[in-house]
């Protein structure tokens, strides 16, 4: 298990850099101290998730593992689009090398990408289905619920819970 989470740690490293990289060759005509300041940012924000995980055994505010845990958890997902859009990108600019913008694209799709995941995240489709079924069924009507991707814990809590129930 311990090898497994290395492995995974090295693996999200290992996207960040690549991540980090590109964005400085974006920014390599910016002034030093921005560069600076954006790379502080950057892998802090990019530590955000296992600084939460650190933080849950120790005497810190439950608010400050919130939010690092949402921070975190968004990067997260944004290092695994990101890598993967670049790699497209980087390979287009590799089979054309006119293809100059790639990073900005890269960035573009991904933001429009986790957008659309946090409308749908924040707004869950109810799909009712007539089923039909060839036994008797007591009281005439059966109900069923099934619901996926809750991700209950620090991202759902029980309010957003009871609002899945109610809906």
């Amino acid at each position: 298990m311990r090898l497994f989470f290395l492995g995974l740690m090295a693996a999200y490293l290992g996207g960040n850099i690549y991540i980090f990289i590109r964005a400085l060759q974006q920014i390599s005509g910016a002034p030093m101290v921005m560069r600076v300041l954006f790379g502080a940012l950057y892998w802090v924000v990019a530590m955000a998730l296992f600084a939460s995980f650190a933080l849950r055994e120790m005497s810190v505010p439950a608010s400050i593992g919130r939010v690092l845990f949402a921070i975190g958890s968004t990067w997260l997902v944004f290092t695994l689009y990101m890598v993967i859009a670049l790699i497209v990108t980087d390979l287009a600019h590799w089979l054309w090398p006119s293809f100059k913008c790639g990073f900005w694209i890269a960035l573009a799709v991904v933001g429009v990408v986790l957008a659309c995941g946090y409308w749908n995240y924040r707004h869950p489709r109810v799909v009712k289905l007539a089923l039909e079924v060839d036994r008797p069924i007591e009281g005439g009507t059966m109900r069923i619920v099934a619901a996926s991707d809750i991700h209950l814990g620090e991202g759902t809590g029980r309010k957003a819970l009871r609002r899945y129930v109610e809906m």
